[in-house]
């Protein structure tokens, strides 16, 4: 179980700058931490977060990353400066979220069964679906329109819309 693990890894990423270097989101602890592969020596990047989930690069030469608990996603560049953050009060569970252009974002809702797209810059939620709460959705990738049909069932939700 999660809460009974002294180190809870979520995400990895490879560095966008540093070769031989990748980046870890410690859930309990609260940090992203930098792991140079060469010697095996561990830096914190960031700390002081809540619950981070979600690490991945975006399409602004950065990271995204998610905090759980804390309902907040957080763009940073590549050295992990902080550019724009969004904080969700509805969102009970923020796991992931995933750049669909330089402006907006997908995340998942987990607890509450709903994709929000966020629109960054406006600071404003633009759009998103409620989805069966079985399908336990946490993670946001992108996938190619071929790949598309293999998520037929995508086609039978009904979109939720935001004011």
């Amino acid at each position: 179980m999660t809460l009974q693990q002294t180190t809870h890894v979520n995400s990895v990423v490879i560095s966008r700058t540093e070769p031989g270097v990748i980046y870890a989101s410690l859930f309990h602890q609260g940090e992203i931490i930098r792991i140079n592969m060469k010697n095996s020596r561990t830096t914190r990047a960031l700390a002081g977060l809540g619950h981070p989930h979600g690490l991945k690069p975006d399409s602004n030469g950065g990271y995204v990353v998610t905090q759980a608990s804390a309902g907040r996603v957080t763009i940073f560049d590549s050295e992990f400066r902080c550019i724009e953050s969004f904080y969700d009060f509805e969102v009970e569970w923020l796991q992931d979220a995933y750049a669909l252009t330089q402006n907006e974002y997908v995340y998942t809702d987990a607890y509450n069964a709903k994709l929000k797209v966020l629109n960054l810059p406006r600071k404003s939620i633009e759009g998103g679906l409620h989805y069966e709460p079985e399908f336990k959705v946490y993670q946001v990738r992108s996938i190619s329109d071929r790949d598309i049909e293999h998520f037929y069932w995508l086609r039978e939700l009904e979109p939720i819309r935001f004011s």
